[in-house]
């Protein structure tokens, strides 16, 4: 009898188990992988506490940070937990559930929504992040805090749960969906597409950040303190804002606010439109559009960044340890990558790699 009530018990463990694995598979297949597979590699495909540094933030972030050059100067290993309009909140959050996975030295925020009035810029964009995060407490808080007061729970239900907003979505399936990138950018995203544009005005003057952003990174300073992790911001440049130059000149009015509050507290920010000159950007030829680097304006920062974080922590050089063979034999396919994706951008020719078209 005691037998039979221990193999019961087995057998619905196992069904359990086997039941879990096969619905997270057919969930991701259904899922929209655009903008949700960096987050989602980040869990399923890093080593655990195996990154040093991890930079977070939305696209000006993956745009404007390449991991894997960090690796082949400084053998630093990283990573880019970004996502479209990430807003503050949502970093918050991804930041308090990465560290369970990943306990990095540094985590470097990329600070363009710091400007945000309201806690959720885009529900869709929030989708985005929140689907390519496994099913945990620190999901459901984030989706909660910035959901709560604008959508019932039935409606709230499908972004902690993406196989409720997708699982019709079975017609529409194609090769693609069954595919798994092989996270060769650690997050970043290389564009080779150069658009020109007048270099904006240099700005000194500052405008009160919005209370919403100092709810946050009160929290971000007090989490990274309670986890021995080093913080810091950065906020790569941008030509100007699709909005006219007014809206260009408030953000950066924020952002110099963003400085000076963070300096008071003695957490570094970097604000590269300050530093344009030094770093040698060209506005004719280092943008991919209005808002964006390209990889020629995104390695002028990273030169710059990286030796920052390298002098400036306690980073260690993993190219020589054995544990870290993965990533010098990534380098080879990394640089693959890149010079065919440069050949096909100097052609006119859209690029097939699963590895960027699937991050948004």
């Amino acid at each position: 009898m005691r037998r039979k009530r221990i193999f019961r018990i087995l057998s619905v463990i196992i069904f359990l188990v086997l039941f879990v694995i096969v619905y997270q598979k057919v969930e991701r297949v259904l899922s929209l992988k655009t903008g949700s597979s960096r987050i989602y590699t980040f869990y399923h495909e890093e080593k655990k506490d195996s990154l040093d540094v991890v930079f977070m933030g939305s696209s000006h972030a993956y745009y404007g940070t390449h991991p894997m050059e960090f690796w082949k100067e400084y053998g630093v290993t990283s990573y880019v937990l970004g996502s479209p309009l990430q807003n503050i909140g949502t970093t918050y959050y991804l930041m308090k559930d990465a560290i369970k996975r990943q306990h990095p030295k540094v985590i470097a925020v990329e600070g363009f929504c710091t400007y945000h009035v309201n806690k959720v810029k885009s529900d869709r964009m929030l989708q985005i992040a929140m689907d390519g995060m496994p099913l945990s407490l620190n999901k459901i808080q984030l989706g909660e805090d910035m959901l709560a007061d604008q959508f019932t729970l039935e409606e709230r239900l499908p972004y902690y749960i993406p196989f409720l907003q997708y699982h019709s979505r079975w017609p529409e399936l194609d090769s693609d969906d069954f595919k798994n990138g092989s996270n060769i950018y650690k997050g970043g995203k290389p564009v080779f597409k150069t658009r020109s544009f007048p270099a904006p005005p240099i700005i000194t003057e500052k405008e009160e950040l919005p209370e919403n952003t100092l709810i946050y990174l009160e929290k971000m300073i007090k989490l990274c303190k309670e986890n021995d992790i080093e913080l810091m911001f950065y906020l790569t440049p941008f030509a100007g804002a699709r909005d006219g130059e007014e809206v260009y000149i408030e953000l950066q009015k924020i952002y110099n606010s963003l400085e000076e509050y963070l300096r008071e507290r003695g957490i570094p920010c970097i604000n590269y439109a300050s530093l344009v000159d030094e770093i040698e950007l060209d506005f004719s030829s280092d943008f991919k559009d209005i808002g964006h680097l390209n990889i020629n304006g995104a390695k002028k920062v990273n030169i710059h960044l990286f030796q920052y974080l390298w002098e400036n922590y306690s980073l260690e050089d993993h190219r020589v340890e054995k544990g870290y063979t993965i990533w010098n034999d990534n380098i080879e396919i990394y640089d693959k990558k890149l010079e065919d994706l440069r050949n096909k951008t100097a052609v006119g020719k859209k690029t097939e790699d699963v590895d960027l078209e699937e991050q948004d």
